[in-house]
Parts: C-alpha cells; sequence; structure tokens
C-alpha cells in the first residue's frame, strides 16, 4: 500500500500498464486485482457451500507488483528520495545560519 501510495505520490505510473491497469489507481485492491488477472495469478479456493471457486490471489500478485519494483521495471526509483531532499534544505539552512 505505500509502495503504491508513493509511485503515485512522485508522479511515476509505469505500475498502471505493468499490473494492467487502464490509469492510475490508488486502491491497492483493484491494483493486485488487475495485476492477478493480467498475470494469471489465480488460486481455488473452497466456498461455504464445499464448492470450488477461482479467486485472485493478492498475494502473488504483491509479490509480482514488488519484485517488478526492486527489479527497476516499474522505473528507476529511491525511495528515500525525500529524506535526500530534506537533508539538503537542513544544510543549506546551516550554511545561511553560520554566515549570518
Amino acid at each position: 500500500d505505500y509502495l503504491l501510495f508513493w509511485l503515485n505520490s512522485h508522479g511515476h505510473f509505469n505500475y498502471v500498464e505493468y499490473m494492467g491497469l487502464e490509469e492510475p489507481c490508488d486502491d491497492i485492491n483493484k491494483v493486485l486485482i488487475a495485476g492477478a488477472l493480467k498475470f494469471n495469478r489465480i488460486r481455488r479456493t473452497r466456498n461455504y457451500d464445499n464448492t470450488m471457486r477461482d479467486v485472485p490471489d493478492l498475494m502473488e500478485s504483491a509479490r509480482t507488483m514488488i519484485k517488478a519494483f526492486r527489479t527497476g521495471e516499474l522505473g528507476k526509483t529511491f525511495l528515500d528520495i525525500d529524506m535526500l531532499q530534506f537533508d539538503k534544505e537542513l544544510d543549506k539552512r546551516e550554511h545561511e545560519r553560520q554566515l549570518a
């Protein structure tokens, strides 16, 4: 869920095509269901009445998305970029304070 939030908030929308979506989405369940369908990550489960049904395997879909992120298939990104920018701002303020 955080990965999806981060990708959306930083304008990295490569996951849209990768996961089989039509547009960016902030609902992780929709993203994982779309990915499960695209990558045929389906599992059989038993209903309350003992019948079997196929459902999207959200855990496998999540693993697929995380692996794609880690291998750069969703684009080259750096999760801590905000921290670097924050550190640069602190350094700038410290430098200005020393000059004053």
